[in-house]
């Protein structure tokens, strides 16, 4: 929800009219919708030593997908080939750096 926008060297999350009324709509009625809110009563933050914490509170649901051990290997194999690719590109990259630090030059003749 919402909209990330910068202000100076601050980011901040800007909700739009509909995502507040949602909001506020949904906490006046106590109402649980998945993955959004969920209504917990006083026994329940009195057990959770009165933590706000949403982890405290939302069941963390992973989504388990069956695949066969080719699939898995295939996937393996292809991050393996990415994460080769981008350190050969993060040397490159560390090499030009050092290559055009190397040619900086300070000294007191140059004022």
């Amino acid at each position: 929800m919402g909209k990330t926008v910068k202000e100076g060297k601050n980011q901040k999350t800007v909700l739009r009219q509909e995502e507040q009324s949602k909001i506020v709509s949904t906490f006046n009625r106590k109402e649980s919708i998945d993955g959004f809110s969920i209504a917990v009563g006083y026994d329940d933050i009195a057990e959770r030593d009165y933590s706000f914490s949403a982890g405290q509170h939302f069941e963390v649901k992973i989504e388990y997908i069956e695949i066969t051990n080719e699939e898995f290997q295939d996937r393996l194999q292809s991050l393996q080939s990415q994460v080769k690719r981008l350190n050969a590109k993060s040397e490159a990259i560390s090499e030009t750096l050092e290559a055009s630090l190397a040619k900086l030059n300070f000294s007191d003749d140059a004022r």
